[in-house]
Parts: structure tokens; sequence; C-alpha cells
């Protein structure tokens, strides 16, 4: 089968999570920039890799925009970001913020923790994190989700949580695919 593996990266975790996939599946790894020049129909497997910024995707659109051409094929999303990937609810808010029924019924969704760098952030980001740090100072730290005391603990530093390892069930899925 044919795979592709796409990405929007703003930082770099989700472009080094898509570098390690594609190599581990032997396909091609695109930024989302470069997508127009290429004929996704001619993918069976197609994985969208897309940094979560303020709940939102990136590079969602190159899916939704051609879901009626794409909709028939493997389609695999991974967000990358700071929250906690074992948190259920907040995972499905995420990608009922992103996505429309049936295109939740048809995509397999997975979720990997990226890296932060303070210094590396742009002035928007940095008052939008200072405002969150703010909004988290104010609650009891009895209150407080563990994302959040995670939050406070690497607010204004850097921190990398990418890791080759958590790849592994996408790997494995695709696997599944291939062997069907």
């Amino acid at each position: 089968m044919k795979k592709i593996v796409i990405y929007k990266s703003k930082y770099g975790s989700t472009a080094c999570y898509a570098s390690w996939l594609a190599e581990a599946l032997n396909c091609q790894a695109v930024s989302a920039v470069n997508v127009k020049t290429l004929n996704l129909g001619d993918y069976d497997i197609i994985i969208l890799g897309g940094a979560l910024y303020l709940g939102n995707i990136g590079g969602k659109s190159i899916l939704t925009d051609q879901w009626d051409a794409l909709k028939n094929k493997h389609l695999i999303v991974f967000t990358v970001g700071l929250e906690n990937t074992k948190n259920a609810d907040w995972q499905q808010s995420i990608i009922n913020r992103n996505f429309n029924d049936e295109q939740r019924q048809i995509i397999k969704f997975f979720h990997l923790k990226g890296s932060i760098n303070y210094q590396k952030l742009n002035f928007l980001y940095k008052i939008l994190m200072f405002l969150r740090k703010a909004e988290i100072k104010y609650k009891k730290d009895s209150a407080r989700s563990e994302e959040e005391k995670e939050f406070l603990a690497v607010y204004g530093k850097s921190d990398d949580f990418v890791k080759k390892d958590e790849l592994k069930p996408i790997e494995d899925y695709i696997a599944q695919i291939e062997r069907s």
C-alpha cells in the first residue's frame, strides 16, 4: 500500500515525529506547504501530523478541504502538543473541535507529546502562555489538575517530551491495515 506522512510543524516537534514515522514506514514525509504539488488520491494510507495551537490541529484543512476525494482512504491524524496524551476528555474535545461527525468516524487519531522552548515562541504565544499561567495561579494548588501543575513547572523553560517510541501505536495500526 502506498503511504505518505504529511506534517504541519511550527517549532519542530511534529516534523521530527513525521520524519521518524516516514523512515519507519519507508515512505515520504512532506511538509504541508508542499502538499499542493501532490495528488493525494494516489495514496492508500494518508497520515497527517499536526501541531496543536489553541485547540486547532495544524494542517487539518489538507484532509477537510479534499474530504470527498479522501474519505475512502485510510486516514490517520496524529496531534502534537504539550497536553497530557492520556486525557481522553481533552482528546475528544480537540477531535470534536476540528472534525465533523463523518470525519471523526473515518479518521484514526493519535496524540503525541511535543516540546517547548519559550525563547523561540512568538510574541502572541508568549502572551497566551502568560495568561494561561495567570489563570492557573489563581487556583488553589489542590484544585489544579496534573496538566496545570505540569504547565506551571515548565513555564518559561524549555522541555522536550519528543520520543521515537511514542510512534509505536501508529506503526502498529498501519501494520494492521496492511495485513488486512
